[in-house]
């Protein structure tokens, strides 16, 4: 018994030590672009993107938000999640229906950065674009994005917006 508690302890140890350094290694900062096709046209795609108040039914981790400021229809919002976190997330550019600059001002957990849309036609959909320049200032968040991938919040992002369509498609009439 003692030798199996001994080595999940040294399992644990190892693994978080292994984190810690691949953290460590990794610069802060991160630039990186995701390309994707839609089948959806782009004003359905603008709307699901663009569509704050969907977000708490959408992200699995946020519980609410609250919008903290309308500057002309860029907004400023906070999203709460359900570990006691959140993020400031700030509209910088809205140009309908084919560009959309989202900063994140703040994150409980250390990420800061500027993420733009670029929405654009194809012949049988749309082609979504994000490019992504990010801080992280989190060393163990930085070691677990080294194993799942430095794009991990451009993949998400995708994935949010394929989730936000989909529920689009089964809600709608």
């Amino acid at each position: 018994m003692f030798r199996v508690f001994s080595g999940i302890i040294l399992f644990c140890v190892g693994a978080s030590i292994l984190i810690w350094l691949l953290g460590y290694f990794q610069p802060e900062n991160y630039s990186g672009e995701l390309q994707e096709f839609f089948a959806d046209r782009r004003p359905i795609i603008w709307q699901a993107m663009t569509d704050i108040n969907s977000i708490p039914h959408i992200k699995n981790d946020v519980v609410n938000i609250e919008i903290l400021e309308d500057n002309h229809g860029l907004l400023t919002w906070k999203e709460n999640t359900k570990m006691g976190g959140y993020r400031i997330y700030q509209m910088v550019e809205k140009k309908e229906p084919f560009k959309y600059t989202v900063d994140l001002v703040e994150n409980s957990k250390g990420l800061t950065g500027t993420w733009v849309y670029f929405l654009e036609t194809s012949s049988d959909g749309s082609i979504v674009t994000i490019q992504e320049e990010s801080k992280n200032n989190n060393i163990w968040i930085r070691g677990i994005n080294a194993i799942r991938g430095r794009d991990v919040n451009m993949k998400h992002a995708m994935k949010v917006l394929r989730v936000s369509l989909f529920r689009r498609l089964i809600d709608s009439p």
